[in-house]
């Protein structure tokens, strides 16, 4: 049943990425709720403002989908992505969600934007958090941001997995499937772009040469969009010799992965601001717990669903030591669907007044 007569659009460059199929299949479940597309034909996931010195499809995209919402201007509610909110139109719209899943500015920073670029898209998602009638936020050090910065309301909902997040076979199935021994023990790294400026990426393989030189019958397996000319020159430099890169896979294996990994690990680059991101925001560390792995990470801020290690390849070879030593607590886990209750009735007591 539909509890709102207004319609919602969701307004993201993302209309493929898990986060935003989350919160869409959760209103969709209350609420008429629309896509809004760069392009009515083109709902694939393919513009990422990270790129956007380097990439200038990704800004014409984002253009367009700035001028497809400009005939729905005033119209329903509008549910914005931050990472999108240089390109909303705030001016007009009167009626804003926004998901706050990452503080834009000090990313950007990190990664040497232009100073003037850094302040307007500060400003910009500072003018959306004051404007959002609700602001949903991944982690209480997020939620704390936006209420300094004067957002009216804010509810925290973790950037958990849903429920149906499960491996497809058995453990020995997928490992005889991969060409992995049974008896090898796996460690498993799991990042999305950007893995050397801001994924720790070569802290990591210096960790792992360290860990090869005190245990046999191992492997580190890598997943996501890795350089793979570095990882080669890298594995020669440091005298890797059990690594696989396996490159990006489809969502739907990504559990079966997960599953086969006696420790799973989540680095940030040192220098990284820390300072906003737990378990509670990171897509992979939530993923992992979903099915109860030790974790360890360095570069995030304390939590106890995880071992936080120093940021040297001597603490971090140390941490996944301990978890193949069985010294690392299995992580609790946590789903999407915790969340839905307090989305849908906050919503509802904010526009509907019910």
């Amino acid at each position: 049943m539909k509890n709102y007569p207004q319609r919602f659009f969701l307004f993201t460059h993302r209309p493929n990425g898990v986060d935003q199929q989350k919160f869409y299949h959760t209103l969709s479940k209350h609420f008429s709720v629309s896509l809004l597309l760069p392009e009515s034909n083109n709902s694939r996931n393919s513009v990422y403002l990270i790129t956007l010195g380097k990439n200038l499809s990704s800004f014409l995209k984002l253009i367009k989908l700035t001028l497809a919402s400009t005939s729905k201007v005033g119209q329903g509610i509008k549910i914005v992505d931050v990472i999108d909110s240089s390109f909303f139109l705030l001016p007009v719209e009167k009626k804003v969600i926004l998901l706050f899943g990452t503080p834009m500015h000090p990313e950007m920073q990190w990664l040497r934007y232009p100073k003037l670029a850094v302040k307007y898209v500060k400003f910009a998602q500072d003018i959306l958090i004051k404007k959002a009638q609700l602001v949903i936020a991944y982690n209480e050090m997020m939620g704390e941001y936006c209420e300094e910065v004067g957002a009216h309301k804010v509810i925290l909902c973790p950037n958990y997995p849903p429920k149906n997040f499960k491996p497809t076979t058995s453990k020995q199935a997928w490992l005889a499937s991969s060409n992995i021994s049974k008896n090898t023990k796996i460690a498993l790294f799991v990042a999305g772009g950007r893995m050397l400026e801001v994924y720790g990426l070569e802290l990591l393989l210096r960790a792992w040469s360290i860990v090869e030189k005190e245990l046999h019958d191992i492997c580190l397996v890598i997943i996501g969009p890795a350089p793979t000319f570095w990882i080669k020159q890298s594995v020669k430099k440091f005298g890797i010799k059990h690594l696989f890169a396996i490159g990006s896979v489809p969502y739907s294996s990504l559990p079966n992965w997960i599953n086969v990994a006696d420790v799973c690990l989540a680095t940030r680059t040192p220098g990284f601001p820390i300072e906003f991101y737990n378990d509670k925001d990171s897509t992979k560390i939530n993923e992992y717990a979903a099915l109860s792995k030790p974790i360890v990470v360095c570069g995030y801020s304390p939590s106890p669903r995880y071992l936080l290690v120093p940021q040297t390849p001597h603490g971090l070879a140390e941490g996944i030591l301990k978890a193949f030593a069985g010294e690392v607590k299995p992580a609790i886990p946590h789903y999407w669907e915790e969340n839905e209750s307090l989305i849908i009735n906050t919503i509802n007591k904010t526009f509907n007044g019910s």
